[in-house]
This record gives C-alpha cells, structure tokens and sequence, in this order.
C-alpha cells in the first residue's frame, strides 16, 4: 500500500506547474511534488519494493495504484540510489565510451542502461545504472524525465554549501542500510564511495578506514554526517572517540530536489 502524506490538497487541473520527483533505491520507491509557485510540497508517498515481483512489476503496481502519477507536469527528476556508479573528471570523459568507463569498474549485469551526469561547477561527470525496463517504463509515462545519480547531487550539494572551509573534511549521507562517503580537500573532490550497512560497526569500520587512508587529522579536520542520525547513537558515540570535530544534520530535506532546483534556477549545467 502506496503511503501518502501532505498539507495540501492536488490540484490537478495545475500539475502542469509543478514538479515530480521521483525517487528510486533498493529498498523503494519515493515520490515527491512540488510547487515552484508557492515554493513548498504539495504531496510525498513512499512504497516499499515487493520482493516477489520484478522492480518494474513493482514500479508498474505504483503507477496504477498513485492518481498523481498519471498526470503531465513541468518537469519529472528521476532520481537513482544505488551502489553502481563511477565517476571520472569531465576532461577525461567522452559520452560514446559510457559503457565502457562503466564496466571497467563494475561487473556488468544484463537488462540495465549507463546513464550519466556531468557538472560544470564540480568538472565531474558520474555514470550511473538503472534497471533497464524500469528506464523505459518511466520513460513510457514521462517521456521528458531526466534521470540522476544521487550520489552526482550529493557531491553537488556538499561542495556547494560548504565553500568556505579551509581544511580537510568528511561527508556521509547517513540510510538507512548503507552510506554514501564524501572526501574533500577543501573543495576539490578526494573520493566518493557507498558501502552497505547491515550493523552500525561496519559503518565505524569503513569511516575511520578512509579517515586514516586519507591522513585526516582526527582534531581538526571535519566529519558531517547528513540524515536520520542523532548525537546519542551508538554510530556517533564510537566517532566521537576517535575524531574531535563531528557535525550532524538530520533535518528532513529533500537534498536532490534542492539542489536540481538551485542548479536548474541558476541555469547550470548538472
């Protein structure tokens, strides 16, 4: 059952002027409208994947299932959450070698199609994968949908909202079964990775793997972590031991919507 929330109440004689996100990952599917005009959601629902059934069959379930899913709209972001990207510097990426870049870092997997970001504010481009029928079941609906790599806008945001530091730092996009770990050496981009997981001492483990990996200073560089955290779990009481300057962020914000609409409104390239 598709779970639905939201103050206002859809107009759908406007969709037209608003703004569907759509967001998938491993565990579901989330979808968010916005209106531009009155800057503020309009509706969110969330579904849970089926596990019996193909993503697709999961995917074509929602559709028939949401009445707003079933309406045209200024413009669709597709946002893709997975483990499956790589990213290169835009000086050294062609789009007809796509596949190619790709595999060379992952395995490859039958029924998926690369898709790929570049930035003209980071010079990065991330190729990225999606199920390849669920790609063209979206496309079916909204022929005009862009599709994006969260990790792409993650880095986006991070780097955007942090420009003024002068010292090394690491950034987490905290889920709920995995992390997205973001280095920077003030803003130049040092290594994006996800890891899954399953117990909270893997994600120590990893962290404070690449903190040292990367020579950060455990007194003065920064660790921020970005999600459904607080100061008195267990993930950040174990931090805490090793690195003095820790951040948490768990307000509930829509980062990719956010900064698709920052870059879209600023006319840059994403």
């Amino acid at each position: 059952m598709v779970q639905e929330t939201g103050n206002n109440p859809i107009d759908f004689s406007k969709t037209k002027n608003y703004i569907l996100s759509i967001r998938l990952s491993t565990d579901g599917f989330s979808f968010c409208i916005y209106d531009p005009n009155r800057n503020e959601t309009v509706s969110t629902c969330k579904q849970k994947l089926n596990a019996t059934i193909s993503l697709t069959a999961n995917l074509k379930q929602v559709f028939n299932e949401v009445n707003f899913l079933n309406h045209h709209y200024k413009h669709v972001y597709v946002v893709v959450s997975n483990e499956r990207f790589t990213q290169i510097p835009n000086e050294l990426f062609e789009a007809k070698d796509v596949e190619q870049l790709f595999y060379y870092n992952h395995p490859q997997i039958k029924n998926e199609t690369i898709l790929f970001n570049s930035s003209s504010q980071t010079q990065v481009t991330t190729l990225f994968a999606i199920d390849k029928s669920s790609f063209q079941l979206i496309k079916t609906y909204f022929p005009e949908a862009s599709f994006h790599a969260e990790t792409h806008l993650f880095n986006e945001y991070f780097i955007d909202n942090e420009r003024n530091w002068n010292k090394n730092r690491m950034c987490v996009n905290y889920k709920k079964d995995s992390i997205d770990v973001f280095c920077y050496d003030n803003n130049t981009l040092l290594l994006i990775n996800s890891f899954d997981v399953k117990q909270k001492e893997d994600g120590i483990f990893y962290l404070l793997g690449i903190w040292k990996q990367l020579n950060f200073d455990q007194e003065k560089d920064e660790l921020l972590i970005k999600g459904e955290v607080s100061e008195e779990e267990f993930f950040i009481e174990e931090l805490k031991k090793y690195i003095l300057e820790i951040k948490i962020d768990s307000k509930e914000t829509n980062v990719e919507l956010q900064t698709l609409l920052k870059y879209e409104n600023n006319k840059w390239n994403i």
